[in-house]
């Protein structure tokens, strides 16, 4: 009757997960299909957005558009995408990660068959920018929040896998899409869309493999917290509650919480546009003047080396560097984060200098190897700084960040493009917002530390305090009995 009752209660809160439990990381066996399914949605579901600006020009031409007004889809594909990550986080808290992604697949599908008949721009908004944005969104956020929680030692590399696809499908889909472009009469230009379609299909028996993980209570004390709370019962009630109360306490009032989201929202509006705005440079009068394929080619170039480094940037982290200051492995991934993503940008402010196309497709490759870090490192850094029983509703407010600034990155691009006829400014606005993202994300280690050691000081008084009294207690009693005697 007991393990009965004992069964339903673990079986209960495996379904609710609350913040106090931790899953018990696998790190290999069934969490490497886990790996697969998550890597194939960000083949779909990232190499659509990626190469979404080899269709820039074509849409450009076809509706005798503004380049902002094109832009605007990708705004709100990529906006909506990250804008529905609490709301993806809450479904992924009640009903679990595979539910989650199964219908975001549906509806993305759904999105995707329908801009075949779209006859206006403001049609492609609606159906691509906001019906595959919130299919996609309700997608993105298990796909990496299942990953992160069926890994721990291996968690970079995991995730390094796992965001591959987003170069894997870069490279795929913006080749695929050129051909296509080439091949296709302009009236036949929306006839890419139920084809991919077909392909999102796919995502679907990916979602199956999102199998629910097991959970254990997590101490959050541990050791010394142990012997504090097992010391007195009135120390327990204290530490209890002031658990529990830190635990309630809301993310955005965690200073490294907020420093991690502004750095992340600032690397967000040059990470998700560039990729858009690369092969529009490449085709366009005002840029490079290159046919679809070749501009086609640029983003193949970004596509193959963010690929690339993803990989190696995630099979880097989760291991020591062969130096004296390299043997933490969450500094070394912040350090490593802040400091690609500040090189990335500061390569975009030189794009206005590049004459050569073989050039430009060098910066392509050069920028989209480091800008990987962010794909591979956001959620490993943010559990190292939040820890990972808060990943999941820390990872779904961050994507509503996120969209906000996916929204206003290509907006404020074509705008500038618009204003002043050549894409030097776009590419300097980007680099900029690069660069002061990876400036502000050591600040949040900085602080994180910080706080830590005041967490250890706190233990500490509480161990020695309860010494006191235990000693006290000990004295006290030894004098009674001295005094019967």
């Amino acid at each position: 009757m007991t393990s009965t009752s004992a069964s339903s209660n673990d079986t209960h809160s495996d379904k609710r997960r609350p913040i106090g439990y931790k899953p018990i990381a696998l790190d290999g066996g069934y969490g490497w299909w886990v790996v697969l399914g998550s890597f194939l949605i960000h083949v779909f579901a990232d190499g659509f957005l990626y190469s979404f600006g080899v269709f820039g020009e074509s849409l450009v031409k076809r509706y005798n558009a503004s380049n902002k007004s094109v832009s605007m889809i990708l705004s709100v594909l990529s906006g909506l995408m990250y804008l529905i990550g609490p709301i993806s986080a809450i479904i992924c808290n009640r009903v679990g990660c595979r539910a989650a992604t199964i219908v975001g697949a549906i509806v993305a599908v759904i999105g995707c068959a329908a801009s075949f008949f779209a006859t206006r721009l403001a049609h492609l908004v609606l159906t691509v920018g906001v019906v595959m944005g919130v299919g996609f969104g309700l997608m993105y956020c298990p796909a990496l929040v299942i990953v992160t929680m069926y890994f721990e030692k291996k968690r970079s590399l995991a995730t390094g896998i796992t965001v591959c696809g987003s170069g894997v499908g870069t490279l795929i889909f913006s080749k695929l899409i050129g051909f296509l472009l080439d091949k296709l009469p302009a009236e036949h230009l929306l006839t890419v869309f139920p084809i991919y379609a077909g392909l999102l299909l796919l995502c679907i028996p990916c979602g199956f493999l999102f199998r629910p993980f097991p959970c254990n209570q997590y101490m959050k004390w541990r050791k010394i917290a142990r012997k504090i709370m097992n010391s007195k019962k009135n120390r327990k009630e204290i530490l209890v509650s002031g658990e529990r109360k830190n635990i309630r306490t809301s993310l955005l009032a965690n200073p490294v919480y907020v420093l991690f989201v502004c750095a992340s929202v600032l690397n967000t509006v040059g990470f998700n546009a560039v990729p858009m705005f690369i092969p529009m440079n490449a085709e366009s009068e005002k840029g490079l003047r290159q046919s679809k394929q070749t501009a086609a080619t640029t983003v193949s170039a970004y596509g193959l080396a963010n690929m690339i480094g993803r990989l190696l940037f995630g099979l880097l982290c989760d291991r020591q560097l062969p130096f004296h200051w390299g043997k933490d492995c969450a500094r070394n991934r912040i350090w490593i984060f802040s400091i690609t993503l500040f090189i990335s940008g500061l390569a975009c402010c030189f794009v206005f200098s590049i004459a050569s196309i073989w050039v430009y497709v060098i910066f392509c490759a050069f920028f989209g190897f480091m800008v990987s870090s962010y794909a591979s490192l956001t959620s490993v850094v943010m559990v190292d700084l939040i820890g990972v029983d808060r990943l999941t509703n820390g990872l779904g407010l961050l994507f509503m960040f996120h969209g906000i600034a996916c929204v206003l990155g290509p907006l404020v691009g074509g705008h500038l493009f618009d204003t002043t006829c050549n894409y030097s400014w776009t590419f300097i606005f980007f680099g900029s917002s690069l660069m002061a993202g990876g400036l502000v994300l050591p600040f949040a280690r900085l602080i994180y530390k910080r706080r830590r050691m005041g967490m250890k000081d706190d233990q500490q008084s509480l161990l020695d305090e309860d010494d006191e009294s235990a000693a006290l207690m000990t004295a006290t009693e030894e004098g009674q009995s001295f005094h019967k005697v």
